[in-house]
């Protein structure tokens, strides 16, 4: 990393705190904020490394970069645990009724739901948009839903736009 590339890192170290502290949902007993801060400025350091002015801001770029590299860290840490028996705090926030599995290849499946209640929760969806994401999210069809709400397969797709628009504006 040349002189100027390390500046910009300096720099932009603000930028590592901004993300995590939009994650802060997102964190787990799994790893301390100051590891997924370091995980955050690795991701800068990648970003600035790689970054074309030409293609955008590098606030922009990196931002993505850092968020990946946080969440990575916290899968892979997350898989780890599970992989020698441990069972961490993040199984906990998993909502009544979603099966936890004793199989380390389904923990990738567990990360996801997790974040994505997480979310949900921080979005403020509404019962009906929440049920929807939890239906999907374990396994059941667009179809399916429609015919256990008795409503038609259009209104709940419409509800599942509503909530990733949601999910969206607050992630």
């Amino acid at each position: 990393m040349d002189p100027a590339q390390s500046q910009m890192v300096l720099d932009n170290l603000p930028l590592v705190g901004y993300v995590l502290g939009r994650m802060v949902r997102l964190e787990t007993a799994v790893l301390d904020r100051e590891d997924l801060y370091q995980e955050g400025v690795i991701g800068l350091m990648e970003a600035v490394t790689r970054w074309d002015p030409e293609s955008a801001k590098l606030s922009t770029y990196a931002y993505r970069i850092i968020r990946g590299r946080i969440i990575d860290a916290m899968r892979r840490t997350h898989r780890e645990r599970s992989r020698n028996g441990a069972r961490d705090t993040q199984i906990s926030y998993l909502p009544d009724g979603w099966d936890v599995p004793d199989n380390p290849q389904d923990v990738e499946c567990v990360d996801r739901r997790v974040l994505v209640e997480q979310l949900a929760e921080a979005a403020g969806l509404t019962v009906r948009e929440e049920q929807v994401i939890r239906g999907l999210l374990t396994g059941k069809t667009q179809a399916d839903l429609a015919r256990q709400a008795e409503v038609t397969g259009a209104t709940i797709s419409l509800r599942y736009g509503s909530a990733v628009k949601k999910m969206r504006d607050v992630a």
